[in-house]
């Protein structure tokens, strides 16, 4: 492919002049960074797009989770299909021009890049440059569901401790839970390279419902063990402040009689054995 010096329309290598303004070869060759030729750079980390190429061609860089970062100069007009798509840990890309184009799903699934953050192409920009697929986003939101769980359980564990009750079990919950979220994040950067299965997330589905009906029967004991407590506590009172005024005072001297029979029996039993 050449683009036109004069009208910058893009054409087939074929042709020896442009179809659109009839300017014979006035054209620049376009050198397109290929996946063949980006492997042989070995470009890792932090890379920089070499001067000889204007255009990161289809899937040069795809599923790559060594780069990130990536600078590109300002002869770069073009970004092809899926030319970053899976790169998970890039985070930041730099320019220095502005692109004719950035093709469909050409930064797909890069987990750590933020849309927000880079300039859109002044040309065209596919809408779905940086689409991030169904199963990715539903796996954040299992993500976040067994999130929640750790939360709830949490909760309940300080409701336990404030009730002095045995906590083991739900510690051990957390943990699990915690385990679990690990796992879910390592499987969803997997998706997003193209190296774990889809069908996967149906099972990881079915364990985020398991914990979250867990957790709910959990909340539901803590709570009505709570309930029972503070039923208990309101009861105990309850029957004293039913009394009346007479029958308090009868039983706060009927305590006081008890308290000081005690303190002079014992006394007495003190004197006794100094004598004796």
């Amino acid at each position: 492919m050449w683009q036109c010096k004069y009208c910058d329309s893009w054409n087939s290598d074929e042709e020896k002049f442009c179809p659109v303004c009839d300017k014979s070869r006035q054209y620049s060759y376009v050198m397109t960074l290929t996946k063949k030729r980006a492997d042989k750079l070995g470009l890792t980390g932090e890379i920089v797009v070499p001067k000889d190429f204007n255009v990161i061609g289809k899937g040069a860089f795809k599923s790559r989770a060594d780069i990130t970062a990536v600078i590109l100069h300002s002869g770069v007009t073009k970004i092809e299909q899926e030319a970053f798509s899976g790169c998970v840990n890039l985070k930041e890309v730099k320019c220095e021009g502005e692109f004719a184009s950035i093709s469909s799903k050409a930064f797909a699934n890069c987990l750590s890049l933020d849309p927000k953050n880079y300039p859109s192409a002044t040309r065209f920009t596919a809408k779905d440059a940086f689409f991030i697929n169904a199963e990715i986003s539903r796996m954040d939101k299992l993500i976040t569901s067994l999130n929640k769980c750790v939360q709830r359980y949490q909760k309940i564990k300080l409701s336990q401790e404030n009730r002095g009750a045995d906590t083991q079990e739900t510690q051990d919950k957390i943990i699990a839970i915690t385990e679990k979220i690990s796992e879910a994040e390592t499987y969803k950067i997997n998706l997003a390279q193209g190296m774990a299965d889809p069908y996967n997330i149906v099972l990881y589905a079915a364990i985020v419902s398991s914990e979250v009906g867990s957790v709910d029967r959990a909340e539901e004991e803590e709570t009505s063990a709570a309930h029972e407590r503070i039923e208990r506590t309101i009861g105990t009172e309850s029957k004293y402040s039913r009394l009346t005024p007479k029958s308090k005072r009868r039983i706060r001297n009927f305590a006081i009689g008890i308290a000081v029979g005690v303190v002079l029996a014992t006394l007495i039993t003190i004197l006794l054995v100094i004598l004796l």
